[in-house]
């Protein structure tokens, strides 16, 4: 079976560990909304990046997507299949042998 490049809970956690979002832990949902300043989400891009260790190639339109966990999620997937040349569109990277 394959995984996602990143777990919606390793988004969350990401959110939290470099405070993006200001909320308690429990109250941030993978459908809560987030809304992040742009240097916030300059910053958290950059960390995404890092934690994937691949570049995102965004359009302008994709920047309204990080709008929940959820969204981020998809739209790293529809991202990382264009950028890395996965087939399939589903983003997802095959099980290491």
């Amino acid at each position: 079976m394959k995984e996602p490049l990143i777990t919606l809970e390793e988004i969350r956690q990401l959110l939290l560990e470099n405070q993006l979002y200001v909320a308690l832990s429990e109250e941030l949902r993978y459908d809560s909304r987030i809304v992040m300043d742009s240097l916030s989400l300059l910053w958290f891009l950059e960390k995404l990046e890092q934690r994937l260790q691949l570049r995102l190639e965004l359009e302008e339109q994709d920047y309204e997507r990080f709008d929940s966990i959820q969204s981020i999620q998809q739209l790293i997937s529809e991202r990382a299949a264009t950028t890395c040349g996965i087939t399939g569109g589903s983003g997802e990277r095959s099980e290491k042998a």
